[in-house]
């Protein structure tokens, strides 16, 4: 393999899947492809309910600026706290049908920007090639 071939064709696909990213924030005025409150959403999503030391560890980011993001989605009804029915002292975070909501709608803009920019070929390798990349790096990160 060509030295730094692999590192360079990480950052490539970092930097073409933000560009596919972003409908997330049209508006945004820090130019951030993939603010880090629609990543929390999304994973919150993916997992149904998470707690937040798993939330921590997926998004590399310090504790108290979870609290911060996660306080803002509450009040702004995206996401709702629930604790263990055995310990109450753990509490985990799930999507509320607005957050859900939402959540879709910022979706279905990323699969607009690719449906109009690629053949249903190229999706459909598109699409299997992100699974595979998915499942490697799942692996360790």
């Amino acid at each position: 393999m060509e030295k730094l071939n692999l590192a360079k064709n990480i950052m490539n696909a970092r930097i073409f899947t933000q560009n596919a990213c972003e409908s997330f924030d049209k508006d945004r005025s820090n130019k951030q492809s993939l603010p880090v409150n629609v990543r929390l959403l999304f994973l919150i999503g993916e997992y149904g309910r998470v707690s937040p030391s798993t939330l921590i560890d997926k998004l590399y980011i310090a504790k108290s600026n979870l609290a911060l993001m996660c306080k803002q989605l509450i009040l702004q009804g995206f996401i709702k706290v629930s604790q263990d029915l055995k310990d109450k002292r753990i509490i985990y975070y799930c999507l509320t049908q607005e957050g859900k909501d939402y959540l879709e709608t910022k979706l279905l803009g990323v699969e607009y920007n690719l449906t109009k920019n690629f053949s249903d070929q190229d999706l459909q390798n598109l699409n299997q090639k992100l699974q595979e990349l998915n499942e490697i790096l799942s692996k360790k990160f």
